[in-house]
């Protein structure tokens, strides 16, 4: 049958027919050589249309199981759409996929979408604005974008940016989640150091980063970008670094900040920069990392650091149940523990003396008079007092603290009784104010009390030193008094 020229207004203005499979129904050919210089020029073949939700151009392909309604071929683009308000080229099946897109070549992408606007969405209705690739689904259990990678290496989605890579979020379960059934369910790494000013130490990090604000921007950057500051944090300047959020600790000897984090009052701060994973949140009794495992798991760890130094805490640490520990722990702050602590190597100490917190028979005026240094004897209510006679057969032992030396263990701290309280050295190495007028004290020489409140002297009368002797000279006092460093051992 040959084609024909509609001639009226119900039939199609042009009807292209074959039988032969390598012919076409309709075939349109532009020769022309140049580009065109209007919209719709230099076509092989222009559909029009003023018909709503009608389509310029339709391509049907009725076989039931094969081909494709359009096809388009080209140097640049197979087939190319554009709208001034609507999608540039939409995709829509009733069972298969909306769109697919191949490709033949390692150096090219099955699917490539741009925005290349510059200004900031300005559109707030909740939809997904300014984005190169927006995904969205209403079935159960599906994903909004999906990514797949079937060879031996790569990544099923990869994503780049200049502040976060991949951001997740939502409204009832898990912002980001990983799952795999071999490796790591989440892998983090920081390949390249971010810029940092350094500190000096010893300065509140919060407080150089209000100056750097201020000195930036003037007067009033300070009050533009307050709330800001806050979130900022430090980051530590070393191989795996570490950072403080919402802290109220100074920033230790070696922390540096970076100003740069704050790029206006409109983006909150980046946080520490050069982390492999890094976590926070503003949520009451909430953990920045939280990291669990089945009880089935033997030997399973929730969270686990690797390296030279595996792991570092800026504030108190609660333990509430058993600590296993095979090497050495370093703490330079509180460590709390609910549970039993097991070591199988070395604990190493920084203090110099065991101490053990006692109740006085002061009160809170004369508890100066048991300042550290003081030698205290036993009262007949079982409490602790500074000694005043010498040879005093109830002597306790040296107020811990004095001089440049610290108790290394502190026992029975915060089971007081109402009562003041002081710290008393009982073994070890301990700073005692001692007094040379009865005979000089040379390193080594036992020492008791002394009948100068307080003090120590040397031990001369082996007699009556018989259950007084508070320990063994460390250094030498030839006259006066002094504070002189003893080996606490009662005898």
């Amino acid at each position: 049958m040959p084609g024909s020229f509609g001639t009226t207004a119900k039939a199609d203005g042009v009807k292209g027919v074959t039988s032969g499979k390598n012919s076409a129904g309709v075939f349109g050919e532009n020769t022309a050589k140049a580009a065109p210089t209007g919209g719709g020029g230099g076509a092989g073949v222009l559909g029009v249309t003023a018909s709503p939700t009608a389509a310029g151009i339709t391509g049907s392909n009725t076989h039931p199981s094969k081909g494709s309604g359009v096809h388009g071929h080209g140097p640049e683009a197979g087939v190319s759409g554009f709208t001034d308000l609507g999608a540039g080229l939409r995709g829509e099946s009733n069972h298969g996929n909306g769109a697919e897109a191949s490709v033949h070549d390692g150096n090219g992408n099955g699917l490539l979408a741009v925005n290349d606007a510059t200004a900031v969405a300005t559109k707030t209705d909740g939809t997904p604005r300014g984005c190169g690739v927006v995904g969205v689904t209403a079935v159960p259990g599906a994903a909004g974008l999906f990514g797949a990678n079937n060879a031996s290496t790569g990544v099923g989605l990869q994503a780049n940016g200049p502040e976060v890579g991949a951001s997740g979020f939502s409204s009832q379960g898990a912002g980001v989640k990983g799952l795999t059934n071999g490796g790591n369910g989440v892998e983090g790494f920081a390949i390249a150091r971010p810029r940092f000013e350094k500190v000096t130490p010893g300065i509140a990090a919060r407080e150089v980063l209000r100056r750097r604000l201020a000195d930036a921007g003037g007067p009033g950057a300070l009050a533009r970008k307050a709330a800001t500051v806050d979130v900022v944090a430090a980051a530590l300047q070393t191989a795996g670094d570490i950072g403080l959020a919402h802290s109220p600790l100074r920033a230790p000897a070696g922390v540096v900040v970076s100003p740069a984090a704050v790029v206006g009052a409109a983006r909150q701060a980046r946080g520490p920069a050069g982390n492999g994973v890094w976590g926070h949140t503003n949520v009451a009794e909430a953990s920045g990392v939280f990291g669990s495992v089945d009880p089935r798991a033997r030997n399973a760890a929730g969270v686990t650091g690797v390296g030279p130094l595996a792991g570092r805490f800026f504030g108190s640490t609660v333990v509430t149940v058993d600590v296993s520990v095979g090497g050495k722990v370093s703490i330079g702050h509180d460590l709390s523990v609910g549970g039993d602590v097991r070591v199988t190597g070395d604990v190493i100490l920084a203090g110099a003396d065991i101490a053990e917190d006692f109740d006085t028979d002061l009160d809170a005026v004369d508890l100066g008079d048991a300042e550290p240094g003081t030698v205290m004897v036993i009262s007949p209510d079982g409490s602790l007092r500074p000694s005043d006679s010498a040879y005093d057969t109830a002597v306790a032992g040296v107020v811990s603290a004095a001089g440049e030396l610290r108790p290394g263990l502190v026992l029975d701290r915060g089971r007081g009784h109402g009562r003041p309280r002081v710290t008393l050295a009982l073994v070890g190495k301990v700073f005692c104010w001692a007094e040379a007028s009865e005979a000089p004290i040379r390193p080594g020489d036992l020492v008791t009390t002394s009948s100068l409140r307080g003090h120590a002297m040397r031990a001369t009368n082996a007699q009556r030193a018989a259950g007084a002797v508070l320990g063994k000279a460390l250094r030498p006092l030839s006259q006066g008094q002094a504070l002189i460093p003893i080996l606490v051992a009662l005898q």
